[in-house]
């Protein structure tokens, strides 16, 4: 009875689906109470990995209440190698200042390192287009470019960076703009702005800012003698 108690609570612990059989009990005394303490270990790993499947996502394993502990103890070592790499790949996804992708626990131990592998080796690449894509209003990068070639990679942050410049650009010409405009409305409140002003390239926005900034002259005073 005990026996048959140990094997249910320790199914019960592994999630086992239904009401599996249990192995008949082995034949002696001393047989018997050896397993019961080899149950109380399994019962104790089990106990231990169930939050380490959660943490990964994965559901537990159907047979899990019938390994024995070399069984369990390898599917503890299977997991601490998973755990590890699934911290290394979030740690390289925390450094280009991106999400790691939905499910990613629940990948094989091999893709999480080849994908790990794949980040390290374009590291400098992927965090050029980072920066660039946040510049342009695009935090978010499609991480599926971490297939991409160097090369690649290079050739698209260098697409990046010219936007990067065209917009920066367009800014400076609507600040310069509104300056000018706000200029001239101080110097004649009635007057519209001038015709082709938008169409003025920057600098020759900054000399006409710069004229309309500039102090006007001074007549210079007349002498007492002076006609």
């Amino acid at each position: 009875a005990r026996l048959e108690s140990s094997w249910r609570e320790l199914q019960g612990a592994a999630g086992a689906p239904g009401k599996p059989g249990v192995p008949a009990a082995p034949s002696g005394l001393r047989a018997r109470r050896s397993l019961l303490l080899r149950l109380q270990q399994r019962l104790e790993a089990v106990v231990k990995l169930k939050p380490k499947y959660g943490a990964l996502e994965l559901a537990l394993p159907a047979g899990l209440w019938s390994k024995d502990e070399e069984e369990l103890a390898a599917a503890e070592r299977a997991l601490e190698e998973r755990t590890a790499a699934c911290g290394v790949l979030l740690d390289l996804h925390e450094r280009l200042g991106q999400s790691p992708p939905l499910g990613f626990r629940a990948w094989p131990l091999a893709d999480l390192e080849a994908r790990a592998a794949e980040l390290r080796e374009k590291m400098p690449q992927l965090r050029k287009v980072a920066a660039l894509s946040a510049q342009i209003g695009q935090p978010r990068l499609d991480m599926s470019i971490a297939a991409w070639s160097a090369e690649k990679l290079e050739a698209h942050a260098a697409s990046l960076a010219a936007r990067v410049a065209a917009a920066r650009a367009r800014k400076e010409k609507e600040e310069l703009l509104g300056k000018v405009e706000a200029a001239l409305w101080r110097k004649d409140r009635s007057a519209e702005p001038p015709m082709g002003l938008s169409t003025m390239s920057t600098s020759e926005l900054r000399e006409v800012l710069a004229a309309l900034e500039a102090p006007a002259a001074k007549a210079p005073k007349q002498g007492l003698g002076d006609p």
